[in-house]
C-alpha cells in the first residue's frame, strides 16, 4: 500500500518536471503526439525518476524554509507552539506508527502530501523560469497558452499559491504530529501508572487528574 502512495506520488510529480525538462530540451508538441505506444510506456519510469529527482532537489532546497514552516504557521492554522523536541520530526514518526496505527496511517499520507506540495512549488518555479529563459521552446511545446505576459503574471501567481499550499501542509502535519506524540505519551503514562486500593481493599484504576494530563 505505501508503495503504491509512493509510486503515484512521483508520478504526479515527475508529471510537472517533464514539462519544464521539455521546455529546457526544446521538445515540441508535434514530437509528443507523434509518439508511438512503446515510447508512450517507455515514459512512465522516466516520469518516476523525474520524480525522484525533483523530490529530492525540493528536499535539499527547503530544508531550511520548511523548518520554519513547520515552527510559525500561517495565520488562519492553530497557534500552537511546537515542542522543539519534535524536531527533526521523521525521528517521531516511527513512535507514532509503533503506538498508534491509525494515527500512524494519517500521519504517513500526510506526509505524503507534504511531498507532493513540495515538489508542485520547485516544479512550478522552474517551469516559470524555463518559458522566461527559453521563450521559443515555450512557444513549441506549449502552443496553446496566452501571450507571455499573461503567461508570466499567472505562473508567477500559481508559484505563490504552490509556496502558501506547501507551508500551510508542513505545519499542519508538525502540529498533528505533535498532537499524536502528546496524547500517545499521556496515554503510555497511564498505563504504566499503578492502579491504587480503593475502599473495602477493593483495588480500582487509577484516574488521572486534570492537572496530570
Amino acid at each position: 500500500m505505501q508503495f503504491a502512495v509512493v509510486f503515484v506520488e512521483y508520478l504526479v510529480t515527475g508529471s510537472g518536471a517533464v514539462i519544464w525538462m521539455g521546455i529546457v530540451l526544446g521538445v515540441t508538441l508535434t514530437s509528443v503526439v507523434n509518439l508511438q505506444p512503446a515510447q508512450v510506456a517507455l515514459l512512465v519510469p522516466v516520469i518516476y525518476l523525474a520524480g525522484m529527482l525533483a523530490d529530492a532537489v525540493a528536499s535539499l532546497l527547503l530544508h531550511y524554509p520548511g523548518r520554519r514552516a513547520k515552527r510559525h504557521p500561517l495565520p488562519w492554522q492553530n497557534r500552537a507552539v511546537l515542542v522543539p523536541d519534535l524536531q527533526p520530526r521523521t525521528a517521531w514518526v516511527p513512535f507514532v506508527v509503533l503506538h498508534s496505527p491509525q494515527l500512524g496511517q494519517e500521519l504517513l499520507f500526510r506526509a505524503s502530501r507534504d511531498r507532493i506540495a513540495r515538489g508542485a512549488l520547485l516544479n512550478a518555479l522552474l517551469i516559470l523560469v524555463a518559458m522566461i529563459v527559453f521563450p521559443a521552446n515555450r512557444q513549441d511545446l506549449l502552443p496553446f497558452l496566452p501571450p507571455p505576459s499573461v503567461t508570466t503574471a499567472t505562473g508567477a501567481g500559481l508559484v505563490v499559491l504552490a509556496a502558501v499550499l506547501w507551508w500551510a501542509a508542513e505545519s499542519s502535519t508538525t502540529q498533528f504530529l505533535q498532537t499524536s506524540v502528546t496524547l500517545i505519551e499521556h496515554k503510555l503514562a497511564r498505563e504504566r501508572r499503578p492502579e491504587k486500593p480503593g475502599r473495602a481493599g477493593i483495588t480500582v484504576p487509577y484516574t488521572p487528574r486534570r492537572r496530570d494530563l
